[in-house]
């Protein structure tokens, strides 16, 4: 597993700053915890794409248990998604975090990465959402 990893949760207040704190670190893989659709503020793009220009792997995955990430609905979404952000779709966020340190330690290269994490290894997400919450079992 690939220890240069970090989980990053997006919220109102939230100092995206720390994106290039970790670049410059050497962290090679970053997990955004979006809104719900997955969705940051437009003050995130630029270190987001500092991100990108480095060759850090970058995905979006929702704050919402049964959350879906759609980056197609507005402008912001749709910028992240012309600059390489690979969104998670329905997967959760710490199961993106395990996923990304996997895959970057075990694939050749940038690309490679970017295939496998939208690759369905073990059920990690849905190709889609179901009434009752995503497709996971929500029974207790």
């Amino acid at each position: 597993f690939e220890e240069k990893v970090h989980l990053l949760k997006f919220h109102p207040n939230s100092n995206p700053d720390l994106i290039k704190y970790l670049v410059d670190r050497g962290y090679k893989g970053l997990v955004i915890e979006g809104t719900g659709m997955g969705h940051v503020s437009d003050r995130w793009l630029e270190p987001i794409n500092y991100a990108i220009e480095h060759d850090v792997l970058l995905c979006m995955a929702s704050q919402c248990i049964w959350g879906r990430v759609s980056l197609t609905v507005y402008d912001t979404g749709r910028d992240l998604l012309s600059m390489g952000v690979i969104p998670m779709d329905d997967m959760l966020p710490e199961t993106a975090l395990v996923k990304i340190m996997w895959v970057l330690a075990n694939s050749k290269d940038l690309t490679e990465a970017k295939v496998i994490m939208k690759k369905n290894i073990a059920g990690e997400f849905n190709p889609r959402s179901q009434k009752n919450g995503g497709g996971r079992d929500n029974t207790l």
